[in-house]
């Protein structure tokens, strides 16, 4: 597991756990009115909280259009690989740094799909605002401190 993202973190207040990632994922879920929880880190159908997460983060940049929602978070492979791509894809689009592959999030990796979610919170602490928006899509994007590159 890249090493480099956790460093990022701790950098900014002291050492980070798994708990602490999930409940920051959940909070900002809620604060945010999305629906999707994350409850561990190896379910199969965490793709949807990532989307969720990004559109918290960068506010329009997701088309949920083009979401797969399933009945009772049932969804064939194929449609959660197309969401594991489409949360992929948004996390890089809103500049998180992401490692993992969208077959991360389908097999249900735990570490690789731990550094998903810190990614996307380390974005979020990179201007300084833990829960809120912190980019519009309509804006162009500000410069990455040094410290991130």
């Amino acid at each position: 597991m890249p090493t480099c993202i956790f460093k990022i973190l701790a950098t900014m207040d002291g050492e980070i756990r798994d708990l602490e990632i999930q409940k920051w994922c959940n909070e900002t879920l809620e604060k945010g009115g999305k629906s999707s929880r994350v409850n561990n880190f190896k379910e199969k159908d965490l793709a949807l909280a990532v989307i969720d997460i990004c559109d918290i983060l960068s506010p329009g940049s997701v088309d949920y259009s083009l979401v797969h929602q399933g009945d009772d978070k049932w969804l064939s492979p194929e449609n959660r690989l197309d969401n594991a791509l489409l949360a992929i894809n948004l996390s890089r689009k809103i500049g998180a740094k992401i490692y993992a592959s969208p077959m991360d999030l389908v097999e249900g990796k735990q570490k690789m799909i731990l550094t998903i979610f810190v990614g996307l919170m380390s974005k979020s602490f990179e201007n300084g605002n833990e829960n809120g928006a912190i980019h519009d899509l309509n804006e162009p994007f500000p410069p990455i401190p040094s410290q991130f590159r």
